[in-house]
C-alpha cells in the first residue's frame, strides 16, 4: 500500500465459503516463495502492489499498477503472465468477487479523490463496465477522508436470496480503519455501524467459517511499520486482538525498518496447499516505488488453516 492512498485488497473466489471450524491446538507457518510479481511495465510507475486473487481453475490477479489496476494470470501461483495495459483504470484499492459466474470488482475511484467505492462488473475478469459508484464518504462520521481496501462476499440468506457485505479501510485521524457494510445486491449499500468495527487495522481478507463465526487476515495501519494479524469475530462487528500471523524478515519488506510494509494479504486454497499473497516494501513511505508482490504457502488445504482457532472473548 502506498500510504498515501491506503491499499488495494481483492477477495478470493469463495473466500467466504464455510468450512470446518474446529480449532488447531498450535499455530500454522508460513513458507516464504519470495517475489512472484514486480514492476516490469510503464504503466506500473515502478510499483506493483494490492494484489486481489481468485482461483477458479486458474490464479487470476488484479493490481494496482500506478493509479490504475491491472490483470495476471497464473497456472501455479508462481509464474504469473500479464496483460498488457490496464484492465480499469483510474481506480485503487481494488477488490475482485466471483459470484454466481460474473466477476465484480469494487474500488476506490481516483476521479472522486478515493471518495467513493465504485463497481463494476466483467464475464471475464478482463473488460469491464463502466465502474459506478455504491458507497460514498459518510462527511459527519469516522469514515469522512479517503477510502481504502475493501473486501465483499455473498451470504446465502434463504429463500435463494443473497446478503452482500463489505469490510471496507477508511482513513481517520488515527490512521486506518475498518468498517462494515450491508446490501441485497452490491449496488446500494447502508452502513452497519456508525463506528469503525476494527481501529488501527486495515486490508481485510475475510472467511466465514461451518458454526457462523468469521475469521480475517488484516495488517496493521495506524502507522508504518505494518505486519499480517489474523482475528476473529462471531458478528463482523466485534473482532478479537489481531494476533501477528506474518513479520517482515527480509530486508526488501524492510526487516528491523520503522517504514518497512508486508500488507494486503490474500488467501486463496488450491487441493492441499494455501496461498498468502501480499504486498511488500522496504520503505512503505516512499512514493518513487519498491512495491512488489510476494508469495508465502503452507502446504494444508485452505479448510484446515480456517480451523486454526475458535473466535475468543474480547
Amino acid at each position: 500500500m502506498k500510504t498515501d492512498l491506503g491499499h488495494l485488497g481483492v477477495l478470493v473466489a469463495g473466500a467466504c465459503a464455510t468450512v470446518d471450524s474446529t480449532p488447531l491446538s498450535s499455530p500454522l507457518t508460513w513458507q516464504p516463495q519470495g517475489t512472484v510479481l514486480s514492476a516490469s511495465s510503464s504503466v506500473d510507475s515502478n510499483s506493483v502492489l494490492e494484489p486481489s486473487v481468485v482461483y477458479d481453475g486458474k490464479f487470476r490477479m488484479w493490481f494496482t499498477c500506478d493509479v490504475n489496476v491491472c490483470y495476471a494470470e497464473s497456472m501455479d501461483g508462481k509464474i504469473w503472465q500479464r496483460d498488457s495495459g490496464w484492465a480499469i483504470s483510474n481506480h485503487v484499492h481494488g477488490y475482485v468477487l466471483k459470484n454466481q459466474g460474473q466477476y465484480y470488482f469494487f474500488g476506490a475511484s481516483l476521479e472522486g479523490h478515493t471518495q467513493t467505492i465504485d463497481m463494476s462488473t466483467s464475464v471475464d475478469g478482463r473488460t469491464w463496465q463502466s465502474p459506478q459508484p455504491v458507497l460514498r464518504l459518510a462527511k459527519t462520521s469516522w469514515d469522512s477522508i479517503y477510502f481504502g481496501n475493501n473486501a465483499v462476499w455473498v451470504e446465502d440468506a434463504g429463500l435463494r436470496n443473497q446478503e452482500w457485505k463489505m469490510l471496507y479501510e477508511a482513513l481517520t485521524p488515527r490512521g486506518w480503519s475498518l468498517g462494515l457494510a450491508i446490501s441485497d445486491g452490491g449496488r446500494i449499500w447502508i452502513r452497519a455501524s456508525n463506528h469503525p468495527v476494527l481501529v488501527g487495522f486495515g486490508g481485510p481478507m475475510p472467511f466465514k467459517r461451518a458454526n457462523g463465526t468469521y475469521i480475517a487476515w488484516v495488517h496493521s495501519a495506524a502507522f508504518l511499520p505494518s505486519d499480517i494479524y489474523r482475528t476473529t469475530s462471531t458478528d463482523l462487528i466485534h473482532w478479537t486482538k489481531p494476533i501477528l500471523d506474518l513479520a517482515r524478515t527480509t530486508p526488501d519488506e524492510g526487516v528491523g525498518s520503522l517504514v518497512g510494509q508486508v500488507a494486503d494479504a490474500q488467501i486463496v486454497g488450491k487441493d492441499y496447499v494455501t496461498y498468502l499473497f501480499y504486498t511488500a516494501t522496504p520503505d512503505g513511505s516512499d512514493e518513487g516505488g519498491g512495491f512488489h508482490i510476494k508469495l508465502a504457502t503452507i502446504n494444508r488445504s485452505l479448510d484446515y488453516v480456517l480451523m486454526m482457532e475458535r473466535p475468543l472473548s474480547r
